[in-house]
């Protein structure tokens, strides 16, 4: 296809590429961690309130961010249900804008064939292959980084006009919503960068409209929040800046130790299989640092890594928001390695070799492990994940071998693409039965909404969205309580996969297995008739001497928390609601 003479069908093409990829398995791969879930319960909550301004989750207030996540989230839920697919379609819907935003902005500013390429890694690289599926708020966030970075772009070097000034407020007002300040940081330091390194560019500043820009910003922020502030007596500011973003810079989230040079590491796993062309930044900055949209691209870069290297909390996505300009920036210099300087092919063959490597071991290891049948799917999922980024890395290779400029050959790396989509699909339909809430699902069914939920030693926020009902995490339940309808779980067991898939631990993955074997069929909701081994596992979680000894039906169930990559076995009791009376005709 030459990409000069057929843009739209360029940018369709990778429309449905990026589609296909996050779509793929994304209705049925259960929530996984635990940010998933509390986005996609509070927006349930929201719904059910009417309440589009403070949202709750677990009947709970939940600050930690601003709304918008959660309208685009409803917008998901009222097309395609309550379900996994309604709450991550914004995720995936952002993501294919992202693809479309590098590639036409891209076009304008390196030019069709480059901006073509930055597009495809985009929608191929790991970290959005794995991020741009979830139900969260950064991939909206990213869109309105990206969306202001064009429009910057046109109104300091191009002739934009009012209509790129709009562009920018009102991008910087959607992505403060999405995600609070970040959005605007990043930017602004990207303009300090240029002003910095701009040398003698002559950048008209006074073009981007901040006179009436910045109140129209804002203005629309200002729309939901001061209701917020208000509605909360400020509690809004107080937990949602002050402790999610000033408290997580200055204190590491979990406890996570601080790691100098955490993002230079993880950028290539987030960017693989396109970060072996990280050898050629060097000869980028080098033969390129004279032109504008050099030095634009790098402030664009700089802006997530500067901010969140002095952060104390460090997760991999943060610096999501830099890729779609370090993709750019990467293929400056095109994409074949056969045209690299030499120690930037060595670096590009040594990287993809070495991971290839690993993938094949992890491969050929999950083939090897012998593991009892209640986890065998734990490794067949693995192993196809390992396949699918291995078809990804395929990909790349092939798209790399066929040039960035003129006429490509892009079936090959397409149908490895596709193969891809169809491995993550397998995965995800392999790992929902294992999941421990929605092993859960006839338990929920045996008690009404409103009864009373506890949980001990498990308190996983998919435990709210799966059963549709507010629990109590860690209160244990009284006497007079387990005397009325409700469900009581509490954490009897729970082993990591380092220790469940170690050499040598054939007896560790037993015991860790076994009591599941006390439970027939999880999916025909038949409990344990072995109340035996259910009351020992049950002495083993410290459960009460009174709810062992009450006439609770009781079961064993296990699963996999993805939440925290363990396996947990969870001891059920449960008092069945009265079903609700027949209407008389």
């Amino acid at each position: 296809m030459q990409i000069n003479d057929n843009r739209f069908r360029a940018a369709l093409l990778l429309a449905v590429v990026s589609a296909t990829i996050l779509l793929a398995g994304t209705a049925s791969l259960p929530l996984l961690d635990r940010d998933e879930p509390r986005f996609a319960r509070a927006t349930i909550e929201m719904l059910e309130r009417g309440d589009w301004v403070v949202p709750y989750f677990n009947d709970e207030y939940r600050f930690d961010k601003p709304p918008l996540t959660y309208w685009l989230m409803a917008v998901g839920y009222g097309v395609f249900g309550f379900g996994e697919l309604g709450a991550r379609i914004h995720a995936v819907v952002a993501a294919v804008g992202v693809t479309l935003v590098i590639f036409l902005f891209g076009s304008r500013m390196v030019g069709p064939g480059r901006a073509f390429t930055a597009a495809f890694a985009w929608a191929t690289c790991v970290q959005v292959f794995l991020h741009g599926r979830l139900a969260v708020a950064d991939v909206p966030m990213i869109l309105a980084v990206a969306v202001m970075h064009w429009a910057l772009w046109e109104l300091l070097f191009e002739s934009g006009g009012r209509r790129w000034q709009l562009a920018l407020w009102v991008a910087a007002a959607a992505g403060f919503l999405a995600k609070g300040p970040i959005a605007i940081a990043v930017p602004a330091v990207t303009l300090l960068t240029l002003r910095l390194l701009g040398g003698r560019t002559s950048v008209a500043w006074r073009r981007l409209g901040a006179t009436w820009g910045v109140p129209l910003t804002l203005a629309l922020v200002g729309a939901w929040g001061i209701p917020a502030l208000l509605r909360t007596g400020g509690e809004f500011w107080d937990v949602g800046i002050g402790e999610h973003v000033v408290r997580r810079g200055v204190a590491a989230f979990n406890g996570r130790p601080i790691v100098p040079g955490y993002y230079l590491v993880t950028i290539v796993f987030s960017l693989f299989p396109w970060s072996p062309n990280l050898g050629q930044i060097p000869v980028v900055l080098r033969r390129r640092w004279r032109e504008p949209r050099t030095r634009f691209l790098l402030g664009w870069v700089l802006g997530p890594f500067l901010i969140f290297s002095f952060y104390s909390t460090q997760l991999p996505h943060y610096t999501l928001p830099a890729i779609p300009a370090l993709l750019m920036l990467l293929f400056l210099e095109g994409t074949d390695p056969r045209e690299f300087p030499t120690p930037s092919r060595r670096f590009y063959w040594f990287l993809h070799v070495l991971v290839a490597i690993l993938l094949v071991a992890v491969i050929g290891y999950t083939k090897w492990l012998d593991v009892p049948p209640q986890i065998r799917g734990l490794k067949v999922a693995l192993a196809t994940l390992a396949g699918a980024l291995l078809a990804l890395q395929g990909a790349a290779i092939l798209y790399a071998r066929a040039g960035s400029e003129g006429r490509r050959r892009l079936a090959p790396a397409v149908v490895l693409v596709l193969a891809a989509a169809v491995a993550t699909s397998m995965v995800a339909t392999g790992m929902r039965p294992l999941s421990a809430p929605i092993r859960l699902l006839p338990y929920y069914a045996r008690v009404s909404p409103d009864a009373l939920h506890v949980a001990m030693g498990y308190t996983e926020p998919s435990l709210v969205f799966y059963s549709d009902a507010f629990w109590r995490l860690n209160r244990p339940p009284t006497r007079a309580e387990i005397a009325s309808p409700g469900l009581f779980l509490y954490r009897s067991a729970e082993f990591g996969l380092d220790r469940l898939f170690a050499p040598g631990a054939d007896k560790l993955r037993h015991q860790a297995v076994a009591a599941c074997g006390t439970v027939a069929n999880i999916a025909n909701s038949t409990v344990s008739s072995n109340r035996k081994t259910v009351d020992e596992r049950a002495r083993q979680a410290a459960v009460p001497a009174f709810v062992i000894d009450s006439d609770l039906p009781r079961a064993v169930v296990c699963g996999f928390n993805f939440a925290r990559s363990t396996w947990t076995e969870l001891v059920v009791f449960y008092r069945e609601s009265k079903p609700p009376p027949q209407d008389r005709q």
